[in-house]
């Protein structure tokens, strides 16, 4: 019978801590080397926090969390690669919510510009992304697939290590807007089978 993945990270961490740090680190340092200027943009010695503020804050939150999944090792990646499709839905769908509040359809070009830019990441959703693609107004509560995604929360079956290098993630880099989306759609089982 083969080990769990947390089972297995455990194991390492408690026989060999130096090699489980070496991980850990490979997991996210490349990320960061690579991307630290992109992601860390100094406004009065702060960093900046992608909260949902701006438009682009939407853009970039979903780049930097495609980019850390593409880089992640493949135990890691295997898991957490559940949550891209979903997260991408509930941040185009967020963008469509925010043009209730704003005057002219501005937000919704974003939206739509959002929508077309991440699309191609996800070709196996092709029939849901037809229908997401067909909303032409802020939100249509007759559309069966908004009202399934707005009703009920998306349940992830992630081992609780590999949840934990996620959220790591997400608050190392101030990812504040995918920490709201996650906790307002988001569930994760507390029993995770291998």
């Amino acid at each position: 019978m083969e080990r769990g993945l947390e089972a297995q990270l455990n194991e390492l961490m408690m026989k060999n801590q130096k090699k489980f740090i070496e991980l850990i680190e490979k997991a996210t340092g490349n990320f960061k080397e690579k991307f630290n200027k992109e992601i860390y943009s100094k406004t009065k010695d702060r960093l900046r926090i992608l909260d949902g503020s701006k438009p682009s804050d939407y853009f970039l939150s979903m780049e930097y969390v495609e980019d850390w999944i593409d880089k992640s090792i493949d135990e890691i990646r295997n898991h957490i690669k559940q949550i891209s499709y979903p997260l991408f839905v509930y941040l185009y769908i967020e963008l469509i919510l925010k043009d209730l509040w704003t005057d002219g359809n501005i937000i919704l070009i974003i939206a739509k510009n959002f929508f077309e830019r991440f699309r191609g990441n996800f070709t196996s959703f092709r029939n849901e992304l037809e229908n997401l693609a067909l909303i032409k107004e802020p939100i249509n509560y007759n559309n069966p697939l908004l009202a399934r995604y707005l009703k009920n929360k998306i349940h992830l079956f992630i081992p609780k290590t590999v949840f934990d290098f996620f959220i790591h993630f997400i608050n190392t880099n101030n990812l504040v807007l995918i920490l709201d989306i996650l906790n307002k759609y988001f569930e994760r089982s507390s029993k995770f089978y291998t």
